[in-house]
């Protein structure tokens, strides 16, 4: 069973759901810690209201270690130490194997959501995700049955995360754009969209010559087609189209084309991404979200922004190695700040 350090805290909220669906919080800042538990009762409402006929209670589960990391860098072994932490609190197994067996089947075609959008530094940590894919093994389910994605490959690819099949077998890859929608997994409530290149409807020609509407959103074929389960893993971070990127945005909207409409300042938007989530393609098949709040970000803060930067630079001033490479990719992050 693994010990907890005693920089590490861990505290469940609400009761055991009558389905496998959760939210685990890794988080390593104790000054950011009442925003993410606060984000965590806002994501488990949002799953009442989603499902009318099958009510859930959103089980969390919150890990803390303010050493987690260190100049923007995350302490790979405190990493997994929180995430089993959390997994063992949750399941009350005896040990962290017996904790994925209670989530998942050997069986089982895992898909990795991730988060990558934000740039290098803000983006899913590799380190996060390794941890739950060493998890699952313990929980026999084999690497190569393990897909990592994302809605786009360019981001994947600044963040870290190299496209293709690993040694290891495990598959990091992204939906393909138009041709990566199923056709056959749409929502449709009414509210037009505009399409743009890379929606499965849109037909080739610029929109700003031919002005293209749709009321349908199709999901990604890697949900429908080429997994049986979700492991969500998006960031603690602030969108500037979306607002608060969660987990109810990293599992719904990012895995569905025509998204536009659902953006800031549409007066249906909170009610649509609800109802994204609860497609059945989506709800039946995330078991378990674990909300990456080792570096949390505001987008509409500046003086938190300078702080990250003079953070890596004090890393970089003590001869830190590991700061040294955060700087580059600071420089290189799409980010404003």
């Amino acid at each position: 069973m693994t010990r907890l350090a005693s920089t590490q805290n861990v505290s469940r909220f609400g009761r055991r759901p009558d389905r496998t669906c959760l939210l685990v919080i890794v988080h390593a800042a104790k000054s950011l810690l009442l925003l993410a538990v606060f984000l965590s009762f806002l994501v488990g409402t949002s799953f009442v209201r989603a499902a009318d006929a099958v009510p859930l209670r959103a089980h969390l589960v919150r890990a803390t270690d303010p050493r987690a990391v260190r100049f923007l860098t995350p302490d790979d072994r405190r990493v997994r130490q929180l995430l089993n932490a959390a997994l063992l609190q949750y399941t009350g197994a005896q040990n962290v194997a017996s904790a994925w067996k209670k989530i998942v089947l050997p069986t089982d075609r895992i898909g990795i959501k991730i988060y990558t959008a934000s740039g290098p530094v803000m983006a899913t940590r590799p380190a996060l995700v390794e941890a739950v894919i060493d998890g699952l093994e313990l929980a026999g389910v084999p690497r190569a049955r393990n897909v990592v994605f994302d809605r786009y490959a360019p981001p994947m690819e600044d963040a870290g995360y190299s496209l293709g099949k690993r040694k290891d077998g495990v598959t990091f890859t992204a939906t393909v754009p138009r041709a990566g929608y199923d056709p056959k997994a749409l929502i449709d409530w009414g509210i037009p969209g505009k399409l743009i290149w890379g929606d499965l409807e849109f037909n080739g020609k610029a929109p700003e010559t031919d002005e293209q509407l749709s009321t349908q959103s199709h999901f990604s074929r890697i949900l429908t087609q080429q997994v049986d389960k979700i492991i969500n893993i998006p960031v603690l971070i602030t969108d500037p189209d979306f607002g608060l990127y969660g987990c109810l945005l990293n599992s719904s909207i990012s895995m569905a084309d025509n998204d536009r409409r659902f953006r800031r300042g549409s007066v249906t938007r909170d009610d649509s991404l609800i109802k994204l989530f609860a497609a059945p393609v989506v709800r039946k098949k995330c078991v378990l979200h674990i909300l990456d709040a080792l570096i949390a970000q505001s987008g509409h803060d500046q003086a938190s922004a300078q702080m990250l930067v003079k953070l890596v630079m004090l890393g970089v001033e003590t001869g830190n190695e590991k700061a040294l490479v955060q700087i580059f990719r600071v420089l290189k992050s799409p980010n404003k700040q």
